[in-house]
């Protein structure tokens, strides 16, 4: 008796392997054969109608090598996301995630990369080739610009490595970026798919938390590469938890190298107890030794003015949905009071230290985890920094999921926590798309510049309410490290 034939299973990891294959041999040969003689013949005036008056309306005609260079340039950055892809569809055939997830993770990723070359350079992105075109012809990264008096560049000398892939393609970064993002949120899947194993709802929401409209306009949108900070200050806090002490203050180390944030959370994986006073030496040692070759081998290579943007950072002035921007505008208390505006942005470090401070000081007394206490650090920090830009925000977003799964006893069972923490995020992503959707809020002339004189309040009082429950909130060491093998 013949055997039943089997049922041909769909592999969702093949399918998308196949069309994005074939979709590049076809974008090959369009790019190539076809769309440099339209643009040709448009130019002189005797291509399709679309092509004609663009170079029509152009006001200040560039040569047709100019045109030709910028679809060169986009055609390899269409490649160069197509090959992201590929890489991105073997890292979720090697994954244990489930077929629905690979699906949406399959299709949510090819539209992730995509739609990161078709938006194209914009914002602090402009920047950002400026910057590695003077890395790549040898001059200072951190120039001081004629114009404005200050630097183009605030950012450690790990940024300036972009320039490499940048030189190749100037979309290469951002493409690096959004394809390092899509990395993590494979691993954070699968590490939550076995956590929740008896339950799919938490991974579908944490699914549509990875892939948020904010996370959509940051880094699809805008390009900032503000999540890699993001993702090694998790990494960081994942290996302390593995007791990885050595890798964890690496981790640290390169973060600070590239944006200098994750220094103000060293101490808290550093010292962990007062009565007696505990260290961890190897994650001091590691993450100092990285910073500190990090600096030295930049100074050697552009000098003095590789430490121009830790002056810069706490040089700057206030602007956007920080609590500071509000207080020196003319709604403020103080102006109200007496009837000028009262700029206070030199209080914003000293009261930021002492908050950390005070922060450090709870931490260590209640011996707090380690995800808590990174959270509720980096909150402090986002709330009285003078510069609130809305990219800032992404360390929260990203380290959320961390710490709700290695304290969901304690979340689940306080209702205020729940509610400030949705409170806090539902405000950042609404603003973070209004501020897009009318052009951006800050600068003189703009329709809605008026809201930069109120922005900062509301943030800072939901944040204030964010960060008086986490203060409120107990999280134990000794807890987390009897659920390192419950918890991502």
């Amino acid at each position: 008796m013949p055997s039943p034939a089997r049922k041909a299973t769909i592999n969702p990891v093949q399918i998308a392997f196949a069309f994005c294959l074939s979709a590049l041999c076809i974008w090959l040969i369009l790019a190539e054969m076809l769309v440099p003689s339209l643009l040709s013949d448009a130019y002189q005036g005797s291509g399709l109608q679309p092509l004609n008056r663009f170079f029509a309306s152009r006001a200040v005609k560039k040569p047709l090598e100019y045109y030709l260079k910028l679809w060169s340039d986009f055609e390899f950055a269409i490649i160069i996301s197509g090959l992201a892809y590929i890489i991105f569809i073997r890292c979720i055939q090697k994954s244990r995630l489930t077929i629905s997830i690979q699906i949406a993770t399959l299709f949510t990723g090819a539209l992730f990369l995509l739609l990161t070359v078709l938006f194209g350079p914009r914002q602090d992105y402009v920047a950002h080739i400026q910057i590695w075109k003077e890395v790549i012809s040898g001059n200072n990264p951190w120039w001081i610009q004629p114009e404005s008096g200050i630097i183009l560049n605030a950012y450690g000398p790990l940024f300036n490595l972009f320039a490499i892939p940048a030189a190749i393609n100037p979309m290469a970064p951002k493409i690096i970026f959004a394809f390092i993002y899509l990395l993590f949120c494979i691993k954070t899947l699968e590490l939550y798919q076995e956590h929740y194993q008896w339950q799919g709802r938490p991974v579908w929401l944490l699914f549509a938390w990875l892939f948020n409209p904010a996370i959509w306009l940051e880094i699809v949108f805008y390009g900032h590469f503000d999540v890699l900070m993001a993702i090694l200050i998790l990494t960081s806090v994942h290996l302390c938890v593995k007791k990885n002490d050595y890798k964890s203050g690496i981790c640290i180390g390169a973060g600070f190298l590239l944006k200098f944030l994750p220094v103000v959370i060293l101490p808290f994986f550093v010292i962990t107890g007062f009565d007696p006073l505990k260290w961890r030496w190897r994650t001091l040692v590691s993450a100092l030794s990285v910073m500190i070759s990090g600096m030295l081998t930049s100074w050697l290579i552009w000098g003095s003015s590789t430490f121009r943007p830790l002056f810069f950072a706490s040089e700057r002035g206030s602007s956007l949905i920080s609590i500071w921007r509000y207080l020196r505008g003319i709604h403020s208390p103080w102006t109200l009071m007496t009837g000028y505006p009262i700029n206070l942005d030199r209080w914003a470090m000293p009261v930021m230290m002492g908050m950390l401070l005070w922060v450090f000081v709870i931490a260590l007394k209640r011996q707090s985890e380690i995800s808590h206490s990174t959270f509720l650090v980096l909150l402090t920090v986002l709330i009285f920094y003078k510069v609130g830009f809305l990219q800032y925000q992404m360390v929260l977003f990203l380290i959320l999921p961390y710490w709700f799964a290695r304290n969901i006893d304690q979340i689940q069972s306080n209702r205020p926590i729940q509610m400030a923490t949705i409170a806090y995020f539902i405000w950042i992503v609404s603003f973070d798309l209004f501020d897009n959707a009318v052009g951006g809020i800050i600068g003189q002339g703009r329709p809605y510049g008026w809201l930069e004189e109120w922005a900062g309040l509301p943030t800072f009082l939901v944040g204030m309410a964010l960060w008086s429950v986490l203060m409120l909130m107990h999280t134990n060491q000794s807890f987390s490290e009897n659920t390192d093998g419950k918890s991502p």
